[in-house]
């Protein structure tokens, strides 16, 4: 038998392929011994296994040994932490930044998320009729005071003393060409003042208001039998009922303030008391000709004017 026979059937029973057993450790000493055992019981060409070839003569068959597999060794055990099981990759976090801390503000757990709370929009409320009604009010300075008003009981002027006042004569007679006509008269102080007038404080109105209440009717009413004598003795009698108010306010919520007082105090004469509405025509001056000059609250400036002017018009 050749050599090449011996050397295949050797490398045959090394991978187990034989019944030899392989074994565990090999070195040259057991192999050998494991070729004396061969070239003792020969093996013959027909005798090889299927798949193993024969060496050319003369060539040493190569033996590998068998790779132990190498064991990691354990990374030491850290306390508080979990080793991870084999082939897991573990999850690395960013390091969070470290937020300065400001006084009166606590910091949020790691891992919260802030709660943003959008600031609530102001509500638009449109003006109403009431609101536009009501006017701008001027603020008082603090070292200034009120004077007080004439209270519930004064009565004011009676009615004689009306009667008597719008009666006298014109300070100034006026040509007829010269006369003028009742807007034109309104607007020239100089023939105001020349006219026959009185001033009645006496009706209280309330703060802002224009209507007369019916506590004050019987005030109204001495202004309304003096009228009344008047009309009786000359029926062209004419009279102008001026409004006026103090400085508190602006000038335009006075103005109008004042035009509708003078009108409240006209309403309530013809329908109260039955005056002839022909006889009486009414203006408002506002704050433009103060008895007092101050911009304090002033009683004596909030007042209504009669003014007899049939002599003055056309």
């Amino acid at each position: 038998m050749s050599v090449s026979i011996i050397r295949a059937a050797a490398l045959a029973f090394l991978a187990g392929v034989a019944s030899t057993p392989v074994l565990a450790q090999d070195s040259d000493a057991e192999l050998q011994i494991l070729l004396q055992q061969q070239l003792q019981n020969p093996v013959t060409d027909d005798t090889l296994p299927d798949g193993v070839t024969p060496l050319p003569e003369g060539e040493t068959p190569v033996i590998r040994k068998k790779r132990e597999p190498q064991m990691a060794e354990p990374e030491p055990a850290i306390d508080g932490i979990t080793p991870l099981p084999e082939g897991e990759q573990p999850i690395v976090r960013k390091r969070r930044e470290q937020v300065p801390e400001i006084e009166g503000v606590t910091p949020l757990p790691e891992g919260e998320q802030p709660i943003v709370r959008r600031k609530p929009r102001p509500e638009v409320v449109e003006p109403g009729p009431e609101d536009e009604e009501e006017p701008p009010r001027r603020r008082r300075p603090r070292n200034e005071s009120v004077e007080p008003g004439p209270g519930p009981d004064f009565a004011g002027p009676s009615a004689d003393q009306i009667e008597r006042q719008l009666d006298a004569r014109p300070r100034i007679r006026l040509a007829p060409s010269e006369r003028v006509t009742i807007r034109e008269f309104q607007r020239r102080p100089d023939l105001r003042r020349a006219a026959p007038s009185i001033e009645i404080q006496a009706i209280n109105f309330a703060t802002g208001s224009a209507e007369i209440p019916i506590s004050q009717y019987r005030k109204v009413e001495n202004i309304a039998i003096a009228l009344d004598r008047l009309l009786r003795r000359d029926p062209d009698t004419l009279v102008l009922i001026e409004g006026h108010t103090d400085a508190v306010g602006s000038f335009g919520s006075n103005q109008a303030l004042s035009e509708r007082r003078a009108a409240s105090l006209k309403r309530v004469l013809v329908r109260e008391f039955d005056i002839p509405r022909d006889a009486l025509e009414t203006v408002g001056y506002g704050e433009e000709y103060l008895l007092i000059p101050t911009t304090r609250d002033n009683w004596k400036n909030r007042r209504v004017t009669l003014r007899v002017i049939d002599d003055f018009l056309r």
